[in-house]
């Protein structure tokens, strides 16, 4: 059993705001996740990220020399003692690590927690939590206002590449970092709401669900 290989002594107190690791702030909208509390994880929290880090390879059927399937649960669990060497200790899977630090965070405290399909466990009552933000649901929206004047299908301005849909800005995660957060270059003259930068950096470093 999962369980038993991977057993843990910890009281699965889980910081949510590792969803937002290296952020200054989550914004208003989420000042309610910088709480400790205790909260088991399960494959619902880490599926996100098994899509964008590893499936591009291991899907089903795999692809690109992939020897396995990652795309489901069952798939995954034969092979968390390679994934916690590979993406945890070796960091050479997915090929060149995984790229931020909060899902790495993520996938070693679930396999700690014994890599649970379902939560073991309730939120204790008066705990406010929130999801990370989605492409759907957050993003997509301040590319639309933000960058889709130009990186629009096709694109337009200059503009080298389209960043309408999800799997589209799949693709730029990395530049996204470097150019929205780091540099602020762009958009030209930078992102003006602190919030929406706060929101991009945390749907970054959760994995960039969709």
């Amino acid at each position: 059993m999962i369980s038993s290989v991977f057993s843990s002594p910890l009281s699965h107190s889980f910081l949510l705001s590792i969803m937002i690791m290296g952020c200054a702030g989550y914004g208003e909208r989420f000042a309610e996740e910088e709480i400790m509390t205790t909260q088991s994880l399960a494959w619902s929290d880490l599926e996100p990220i098994f899509q964008a880090e590893c499936v591009g390879c291991h899907d089903d059927p795999p692809k690109l020399g992939a020897p396995q399937s990652l795309r489901t649960y069952d798939e995954v669990a034969p092979w968390l003692d390679r994934i916690k060497v590979r993406s945890l200790e070796l960091k050479d899977m997915p090929p060149g690590g995984l790229r931020t630090e909060g899902a790495e965070i993520l996938l070693n405290e679930w396999i700690n927690q014994g890599a649970p399909f379902e939560k073991d466990e309730e939120v204790p009552a008066g705990e406010i939590l929130e999801s990370p933000p989605t492409w759907d649901d957050d993003i997509y929206q301040i590319f639309e206002i933000y960058c889709n004047t130009c990186h629009a299908d096709p694109p337009t301005g200059g503009a080298p590449f389209p960043l309408k849909t999800y799997e589209q800005a799949q693709t730029y995660l990395d530049r996204f970092q470097v150019r929205i957060i780091e540099q602020k270059d762009m958009p030209p003259g930078g992102i003006s709401n602190a919030d929406d930068l706060d929101l991009i950096q945390a749907w970054l470093d959760a994995g960039a669900p969709q």
